[in-house]
């Protein structure tokens, strides 16, 4: 996931040459995932909650997404609570998109890739602004 993860980065860095994008590359390569509990499965659709870290830096802004699978459908639903953005269980529907490795669900706000215990999230704020947080899986939940 780790180079899913920088190859994501280096992508943003090609298309934008944005020293932010560049930062959040290497600020990326030092993510520590904690140790893990794998998500809740329950008839396909399955369950995983994430802490997530802006650029992966530990210290900065955080946030916590929850995320419902349902390979089935195609979608997966998201509960986004970020202090620093102002959301608390923001409920989102993402679709369905291709990956070369994992999973990856979005819409016109979320981007949501993941592969096995960590993820990245990628929201867009404004017009042209994006914040990447590099994500681990944290724990269980229950349905």
């Amino acid at each position: 996931m780790r180079a899913v993860l920088l190859a994501t980065l280096a992508a943003g860095v090609a298309l934008t040459g944005c020293q932010a994008v560049q930062d959040v590359a290497q600020k990326t390569k030092e993510v520590v995932v904690k140790p893990v509990v794998n998500a809740v499965k329950n008839d396909g659709d399955y369950t995983g909650s994430y802490q997530c870290f802006l650029n992966g830096d530990h210290l900065g802004d955080k946030a916590h997404v929850v995320t419902t699978y349902k390979p089935n459908a195609n979608i997966a639903f998201t509960q986004i609570s970020a202090e620093s953005l102002g959301l608390d269980r923001y409920n989102a529907k993402l679709k369905s998109k291709s990956a070369a490795s994992g999973e990856r669900y979005a819409n016109d706000k979320i981007d949501w890739h993941a592969k096995g215990h960590e993820a990245v999230l990628t929201l867009k704020v404004g017009k042209q602004k994006h914040l990447q947080y590099a994500c681990g899986l944290d724990g269980q939940v229950k349905k």
